[in-house]
């Protein structure tokens, strides 16, 4: 689900639809790792590649999305 859904998501494209999406995205991610519904196994297959991805979405324009992202980056 994350390498599949969530983590096309996190990729920039303009528009304030692409905005929300991603914001969306990072929601998800960190309602699943709140949740532990991710299992560490799982956790360290994936995020090595989503790595790149979260640190490019600190930089959007949307503060909740930064917010969200960092929330993520230090579970």
């Amino acid at each position: 689900m994350i390498s599949n859904m969530i983590s096309p998501n996190l990729v920039w494209k303009a528009g304030r639809t692409q905005a929300a999406v991603r914001t969306i995205a990072v929601a998800t991610l960190w309602a699943l790792l709140r949740s532990g519904l991710v299992a560490k196994e799982t956790a360290c297959k994936v995020f090595p590649g989503l790595l790149p991805k979260l640190t490019s979405v600190l930089d959007d324009d949307v503060k909740t999305t930064r917010l969200t992202t960092a929330k993520v980056l230090t579970r």
